[in-house]
């Protein structure tokens, strides 16, 4: 499932994504496919102009939240939210337990209220900044069983850079 070809397979789509519409969505699709999350997204946040929640750009493939989770995300749940984005380090794959606190009742909160009943129990994040500066946040999910190491290096920056020169090797 997870190996070179599928790392060479995610490399164009991640390229052109940037001209597709809807926005990285082969990219996305692919990525889901390759690691067998429930859910794949990419995040783009803040973007410099309006209100910060209306600065968000969210692009994913898969299972997204129900209705009402997105909508209380939105209305208020946003403005408790523990993740720690903005300290997470470029190009380092995290899981769900470094990226919240157990027992911590805001995070447990946080934690119950959102990423449950989204069926985000296994969680890998990873941000990436892109020279200018701008973030982003690639994000994958299931609903139950941790995912294999595999799928952590194939999302890593080295995995991705492994996958580009696997790519000029046999000629893409």
């Amino acid at each position: 499932m997870v190996g070179t070809e599928n790392a060479v397979r995610l490399l164009e789509p991640l390229i052109s994504g940037i001209v597709e519409n809807p926005l990285w969505s082969t990219f996305l699709k692919r990525l889901q496919d390759a690691s067998g999350a429930d859910y794949v997204s990419l995040v783009f946040r803040p973007l410099p102009l309006g209100p910060e929640r209306n600065r968000v750009i969210h692009l994913y493939s898969g299972r997204p939240s129900p209705p009402v989770v997105s909508q209380l995300y939105r209305d208020s749940l946003h403005v408790s939210d523990p993740m720690p984005y903005r300290d997470m380090t470029d190009g380092k794959v995290y899981t769900l337990a470094e990226l919240l606190r157990f027992g911590d009742p805001g995070h447990e909160e946080y934690r119950s209220r959102l990423l449950v009943p989204s069926g985000m129990n296994v969680l890998r994040m990873m941000r990436v900044i892109e020279p200018s500066g701008i973030s982003a946040w690639l994000t994958l999910s299931r609903s139950e069983v941790e995912f294999d190491m595999r799928v952590e290096r194939l999302i890593s920056k080295r995995g991705l850079e492994a996958a580009d020169q696997a790519a000029a090797a046999i000629g893409c």
